[in-house]
C-alpha cells in the first residue's frame, strides 16, 4: 500500500488533542485525509486547539470519546491515550487499526531515524546526540517524547535529514512499520506498570523499537545493564554494545577518562 493509499481520502480519527495529536491532525489534513478529532477533556481546557479545529472546519468532539470514532478507517493515538480505554478496546474489537503518532509520522519521513528509549537518561542522551549531529553539519531534528512531536518536523525534513527521536513505551505500543536506522535501549527498570501491568510487558514494549529493523541497521544496548543487555529482543540489525570497561566485546567503552569507539564493530 502506498502512502497515498494510506492517507488520501481515508477517514482518520485522531484521539487526544495534545501537542502530538494536533501535529498528527495537521499532517493528516495536509495529505488529504478526512479527519475526526476526539479528546476526553472539556472544551474549556482546549481553547487554542478548538479554535484551530474550528478554523480548519475539522469535525471534533470534547468531553469524552463517542462511537463516532468507530466510523473511522483507523485511529492515530496520542501517547497519553491508554490502549485499554473503552473506546480503544471497542475499536480493536471492531478491527479498526490503531497507530501511535510516532508510527503515523514515520510514514512521511524521508530521512534517517535514530530512536532512543530506556527507563532513565533518554532525554539527556537524545539532546546530546542531537547536538553532536548538528555540530557535524547534519540537518538534524530532535523530537518525539522530548517535547516536539515527530509529526511536527516531518514537513521540514528531506532525504538528507536525521530525526533523533526520544521514544516511550506509550508510543511503541501501537507501531506497525516504524523502523529506526539506529535504535538504542539505554537501560531498563520497572516503570509505568500502572499502564503495562507487569515488568515483562513493559520490557516487551521497549524491545519493539528494533522489531522492524533489518540487516544494515544498528541496535545499540547497554552491556552494563542486565535487563537490556540480553538476547530477548530479537533483531535483524547489527547488535552493538557499550559499557564502562573494555572487559567484554564492546563497540564503545571508557578508558583513562576518554570514550573509545571501536570502528571495526
Amino acid at each position: 500500500m502506498t502512502l497515498q493509499d494510506k492517507i488520501k481520502g481515508r477517514h482518520v480519527g485522531v484521539v487526544g488533542i495534545a501537542r502530538s495529536g494536533m501535529a498528527a491532525a495537521r499532517l493528516a489534513m495536509k495529505h488529504g485525509a478526512r479527519l475526526f478529532v476526539s479528546d476526553h477533556s472539556d472544551e474549556s481546557k482546549l481553547h487554542e486547539e478548538v479554535r484551530e479545529l474550528k478554523a480548519a472546519s475539522i469535525p471534533f468532539e470534547t468531553g469524552g470519546h463517542t462511537e463516532a470514532l468507530l466510523e473511522c478507517d483507523y485511529l492515530v493515538l496520542s501517547p497519553g491515550v491508554p490502549v485499554n480505554a473503552a473506546i480503544i478496546v471497542a475499536a480493536k474489537e471492531k478491527g479498526i487499526p490503531l497507530f501511535s503518532e510516532l508510527e503515523f509520522a514515520s510514514w512521511f519521513w524521508k530521512g534517517k531515524i535514530i530512536a532512543i528509549t530506556g527507563s532513565n537518561g533518554k532525554t539527556t542522551t537524545t539532546t546530546l546526540l542531537g547536538e553532536m549531529c548538528k555540530l557535524h553539519g547534519l540537518d538534524t531534528f530532535v523530537c518525539g517524547n522530548i517535547g516536539r512531536p515527530f509529526s511536527e518536523i516531518v514537513i521540514s525534513g528531506t532525504e538528507k535529514s536525521i530525526a533523533v527521536v526520544e521514544v516511550s513505551t506509550f508510543q511503541l505500543e501501537t507501531i506497525e512499520d516504524f523502523k529506526p536506522d539506529i535504535a538504542m535501549i539505554l537501560n531498563l527498570s520497572p516503570d509505568h506498570l500502572d499502564r503495562h501491568g507487569t515488568y515483562e510487558e513493559y520490557k516487551r514494549m521497549k524491545y519493539r523499537i528494533t522489531e522492524n529493523q533489518i540487516a544494515g541497521d544498528s541496535f545499540i544496548l547497554n552491556a552494563d545493564d542486565s535487563d537490556s543487555n540480553t538476547d530477548d529482543p530479537k533483531s535483524s540489525a547489527n547488535r552493538l554494545r557499550f559499557g564502562v570497561n573494555k572487559a567484554r566485546d564492546l563497540s564503545a567503552y571508557t578508558e583513562n577518562g576518554s570514550i573509545v569507539v571501536e570502528q571495526n564493530n
